[in-house]
């Protein structure tokens, strides 16, 4: 940490020599199954079964990715007890009250929220529910969303991220802070698509190398949702 300090005419500043702090970055492989078929069979579908295979492998990898940052989050919000729990309102909405603990829980660290993630439900409690206890006012505002959804980029002037991961969100929203004040998230090697051949039988699999670490637990905040 840096600090000011008063110094008079004839007055010098303390010294401190810089030394930084570094924490250690784990990084693992993530890999597909190996999937193995023979040519001639390959040859007898009609689809791009590699190509399938290959889609299908990849989002199997970026679900892990996702899944290991989460435990990474949970973590951290544990540690410095950034956690806030809250009960659907009588509607089904959320109340405001919730989204002013879960920001405090970052803004009153010398820190700002900067991103909220959530997934399609909750984000639907927010743009159906909340939007007829009148969050949204009553006027043209809240006639549009009805019409035709929420289509800003920020909520209570906060990024929103909104994903289709219901299994790893439901009941849940985090929110962050910018990335920099959070921690690193690298790639070593990007996604790979392995394919060996071996007389006529065809192997293949995908692979790819990430490094990841939340270097600041006071950056990362989770709102638990119940109901009453």
């Amino acid at each position: 940490d840096s600090k000011a300090m008063l110094v008079n005419f004839r007055g010098k500043p303390t010294t401190n020599y810089l030394e930084g702090k570094r924490v250690e970055m784990p990084f693992h492989t993530i890999s597909s199954e190996e999937f193995q078929k023979l040519e001639e069979e390959l040859l007898a579908y009609r689809m791009p079964l590699t190509q399938i295979i290959e889609q299908q492998a990849v989002l199997e990898i970026q679900k892990i990715e996702d899944e290991t940052f989460l435990r990474h989050i949970d973590a951290a919000v544990a540690l410095s007890t950034n956690v806030v729990a809250a009960n659907y309102g009588a509607n089904g909405g959320i109340p405001e009250s919730a989204f002013r603990d879960l920001f405090n829980k970052i803004d009153g660290k010398q820190l700002q929220t900067d991103v909220m993630l959530m997934d399609t439900t909750t984000f639907n409690r927010i743009i159906i529910d909340n939007n007829t206890q009148g969050t949204f006012g009553d006027g043209g505002m809240k006639g549009e969303i009805a019409v035709n959804g929420y289509k800003y980029p920020t909520l209570y002037g906060r990024r929103i991220i909104v994903s289709n991961k219901t299994d790893l969100l439901t009941n849940k929203i985090y929110s962050f802070t910018s990335p920099e004040f959070l921690g690193e998230f690298n790639i070593l090697n990007d996604t790979k698509f392995d394919i060996d051949k071996k007389r006529n039988l065809i192997s293949f699999s995908a692979y790819e190398t990430i490094g990841m670490i939340i270097a600041n637990s006071k950056g990362a905040a989770r709102l638990d949702l119940s109901v009453a």
